[in-house]
Parts: C-alpha cells; structure tokens; sequence
C-alpha cells in the first residue's frame, strides 16, 4: 500500500513538474507589447552591422535631414532584449534583426541616456521599421494622396505624415437640399526627428476646391475624396486624403540667431588651453531646440557650427527656445520665450556649462 501512495505521488509530482516547465516555455520576448509613446527619432537606417555577441544583436546608423539644419545622425545599439518591429499601416508584427536594411525608415525609442560622440551613441529599446506602399516618398510642391492608416515621407525635410482617419464627414451630399454645408474632418500625425503632433484638418461642404492649413513653416492644401452623394454610404476604406505641402512665404519668415559657447571641456584646465578651443563633436552633439509657445511640442531642432553660431528662420510668432542638455548640461540662459516677427531677427546668446569639474 505505501509503495503505491509513492508511487501515486511521484507521478503527481513530475506531472506538476512539466505545467511549470511548458508555462516557463511560453514566455519569450515578443509577448511584450510595442511602446505608444512618442518616438525619440526618427530617420533613416544608412549601415546595418550584425554583432550577434555578448548580448548585442548589432548596431545601426540612422540619419535625418531636418529643415534647414543639415544632417543628423545616432549610432543605435540594439540589445538581444530590443523590440524590433515592422509597421505596415496599421498591422505591427515582430522581424528579427537580419530584417533591418540601408534605406528603410525608422523610428527608435531610447533606453538609457544618449552617450556623447559624433554620431551620438545609444541603446535601443525599441526599434520600428515603417513600411509605406502607397505614397512612399513625396517632394515639396507635389500632390500626393493617403489612404487612411498610410503614410509618406516628405524628401529632404523630415516629415513624416500619417493618415489616421475621419472623424465626421456631413458634407450636404450632392442633388440635396441642406440647411448647412456641413463640413469634413480628418486627423493626420506629423512627425519630425523626435517630435510627434496630431493635427485636424476641416474642409467644409459644397466645396471641392484645396483648403489650407499650416504647421511649423508649411502650408498644407488638401482635400478630401470622395464627394458624398445623396443615398450612397461612403466606407473608411474608400477615403482618400489629397495633400501638396510647401513651405510659407519665406518673405513673411523671421530669424533667431546666436552663438553658443561650452565648457568646461575637460576637469583641470591648464594654463595654456584656450577655452574656446571646443573640439567639433562636441558642438554636433549640442542642438537649439525650438519648441511653440507652450513648450511642449518640438519645432526645430537647429544644428550648432563648429564655431558656435546657429540661425534659423521661423514663422511669426511666440516660442521657447532650449537645448537638448546632454548629460548635466546646464544653462542660465534658457529656457526662453521669444516674440519672432516678420522680417525681424532676434539675437539669443547660450553659455552650456556641461558640469565637468
């Protein structure tokens, strides 16, 4: 009889053994969901290169151009725990790092602080590819069009932007009599290096004329399509967002200007070092940060020369100008609002003090 109980008993036990271990094996990496927040940068990969090795899957260098602020760069470490993902419209699906190409666009999020060099160095804790079948990339000036859940890349600008949906459509339909001409709304995303902003665009009824909105120095003319017509239901998959973007009137343009200086560079400083000997790399990893009147979304990111000067031109208009403060960089003199109007030129000198002692 004891032996039987024992033998009952074992079985049990190995029996309990194995749930544990088969629900052990079905957790892996790829059951954590994608991060929703907004992006750090945003870019185009120029050179993968695999490691495979001391829990690094590979390195890749992404790049954007920004307006007027020539070319920008981060050298992105991707750990085995890394999320890779590809975005297809609205479908998002794991690949594995082998997937990751020269050319794709990318969206990274950080994990960790950004490490100072040229290219600034990083670690990725997530890294998403977007793939665009339908308006791929688009020049200033051209008519391109967007289904909704797709999205286009505007050339040499770093905009990115995405067709999200409609959110009312009560334009009076054709052949029909109506008290109002009722209006259509869409929401768009635009995203632009490390920044992200949703926008709503309305165009009103009886009207398929090109309407106009503007966002940080663009004009946008779009319409929507199709027209309604009276007793046909229009279905989200025929919906067509019809853009030109162009920049304003660079006439109407102000400018913001400066120089910025940086030290300490190193913690004991010899009689003989000049303090404005500030080597070139560490001026690239420094940026002006433009953000709108209430500081919270990022307009610009103005690159810094190697002597120290930065300019930009702004539409008219209230800003908070900071820096993207690596490390425990620090500065008196911003945060700062300033009044940009048309035509003027404001003069707005930075000292960084990096906080190396």
């Amino acid at each position: 009889m004891k032996r039987v109980l024992l033998c009952v008993l074992l079985v049990i036990a190995l029996a309990t053994l194995t749930v544990n271990c088969n629900s052990s094996d079905q957790t892996s990496t790829h059951d954590r969901m994608p991060l929703q927040t907004t992006p750090d940068f945003i870019g185009s990969i120029t050179r993968v290169e695999e490691v495979d090795k001391n829990g690094i899957l590979g390195t890749i260098l992404v790049e954007y151009t920004g307006i007027a602020l020539g070319t920008d760069k981060y050298l992105v470490t991707v750990p085995d725990e890394s999320l890779i993902l590809k975005q297809d419209g609205r479908i998002v699906s794991d690949i594995h790092f082998e997937s990751l190409k020269a050319g794709q666009q990318a969206r990274i999020w950080f994990s960790g602080p950004v490490r100072e060099s040229y290219p600034a160095q990083v670690d990725a804790a997530q890294v998403m590819i977007a793939e665009h079948k339908s308006a791929d990339e688009v020049r200033l000036g051209e008519e391109f069009s967007l289904a909704i859940g797709k999205s286009a890349w505007l050339v040499m600008e770093n905009l990115q932007i995405a067709f999200e949906g409609v959110i009312e459509d009560s334009r009076c339909p054709r052949n029909a009599t109506c008290v109002w001409e009722g209006k259509v709304s869409v929401e768009i995303e635009i995203m632009s290096g490390d920044s992200s902003h949703s926008m709503i665009l309305n165009q009103p009824g009886l009207s398929e004329q090109y309407s106009r909105e503007t966002y940080g120095g663009y004009e946008l003319a779009f319409t929507v399509r199709p027209y309604p017509e009276a007793g046909i239901r229009i279905s989200e998959q025929e919906y067509v967002l019809v853009l030109i973007i162009s920049k304003e009137d660079q006439q109407s343009m102000g400018i913001l200007r400066g120089h910025v200086t940086i030290g300490p560079i190193q913690p004991v400083v010899r009689p003989d070092d000049d303090p404005d000997d500030v080597p070139p790399k560490v001026y690239d990893t420094r940026k002006v940060m433009v953000y709108d009147e209430s500081g919270n979304m990022l307009m610009r990111q103005v690159n810094i020369g190697h002597e120290g000067y930065y300019s930009v031109e702004l539409a008219p208009g209230m800003y908070v100008i900071d820096i993207n403060r690596l490390g425990i960089d620090s500065s008196g003199d911003v945060p700062r609002k300033v009044d940009i109007i048309e035509g003027g030129t404001i003069e707005l000198d930075i000292d960084i003090d990096t906080g190396i002692r």
